[in-house]
C-alpha cells in the first residue's frame, strides 16, 4: 500500500479540531444531562456509559469526521475561486447534460430539497453564473443552463482538483473497495430517506 500524504503540523491540529467537535457533539446528543456538583465516581461511569458506540456507531463517526475533514479542504479550494461545493456541483450537472435541466432535476441529482436548490439557482443568478428560460412547450416548466460567466467558472474550477484527488493515498484495491462501500451506503440512505421522508429522493434518478 502506498504511503498517505504526510500532514504539517497545521494540518494535523486541523484534524483533531474536527474530531474534537465532532466528539463534543457527540456526547452533547447522547449523554443525559448531569449535575456539574455531581463529582462522585459512579456519576463519572454513568457518562462514559452513555456515550459508549457500538462498532456500526463508531464506523458513522469515522466516516462523518472524514467527509467533513475532505468537505472543508474542497470549501477552501474553491473559495479561493469564489464558489462553493453547491455551485460547482450545480456547474458540473449543467455542464456534462446536453440539454438544460429544470430545478427539480436538478435538486434530485443534488440530493437536496427543491426549495433549497431554488434558493441556490437565484444566488447563482444574480451572480451572472445560470440563467433561467421558460420551456417553450412547456410553459409551467423553467430550464436552468450556463451563462458564458458560468461557462468560465466551471472551467476554471476545473484547475482547483488537489482535494479531489485525495484518494491518491490510497492503493488501488483500497479504492476499489471504498467504491463498493459508498455504493452500498448509498443504497442504504435512500432507503432510510424513503422511510423517514417522502419526496424527490424516491425518483427513479437515485438508483
Amino acid at each position: 500500500m502506498r504511503s498517505c500524504t504526510k500532514l504539517n503540523e497545521s494540518e494535523i491540529a486541523w484534524g483533531r479540531l474536527v474530531t474534537e467537535s465532532l466528539h463534543r457533539d457527540t456526547r452533547s446528543s447522547m449523554c443525559m444531562p448531569c449535575n456539574k456538583d455531581d463529582k462522585s465516581v459512579s456519576g463519572r461511569r454513568e457518562m462514559r456509559h452513555h456515550i459508549e458506540l457500538n462498532e456500526h456507531e463508531r464506523a458513522w463517526e469515522n466516516l462523518a469526521v472524514a467527509y467533513m475533514t475532505l468537505q472543508r479542504a474542497r470549501d477552501l479550494e474553491l473559495g479561493q475561486m469564489g464558489l462553493t461545493i453547491a455551485q460547482a456541483a450545480v456547474l458540473h450537472l449543467l455542464k456534462a447534460t446536453e440539454e438544460p435541466l429544470t430545478p427539480m432535476k436538478l435538486s434530485r441529482r443534488l440530493n437536496r430539497q427543491p426549495h433549497t436548490v431554488s434558493a441556490l439557482l437565484t444566488r447563482m443568478e444574480a451572480q451572472g453564473l445560470v440563467k433561467t428560460n421558460r420551456d417553450l412547450q412547456r410553459k409551467n416548466w423553467v430550464r436552468v443552463s450556463l451563462t458564458k460567466k458560468g461557462e468560465v467558472a466551471f472551467k476554471r474550477q476545473l484547475s482547483a482538483r488537489t482535494s479531489l484527488n485525495a484518494t491518491s493515498c490510497l492503493s488501488k484495491k483500497e479504492i476499489d473497495a471504498l467504491n463498493a462501500t459508498c455504493k452500498k451506503l448509498r443504497v442504504k440512505g435512500f432507503e432510510l430517506i424513503r422511510q423517514m421522508q417522502r419526496g424527490p429522493y424516491s425518483d427513479s434518478l437515485f438508483q
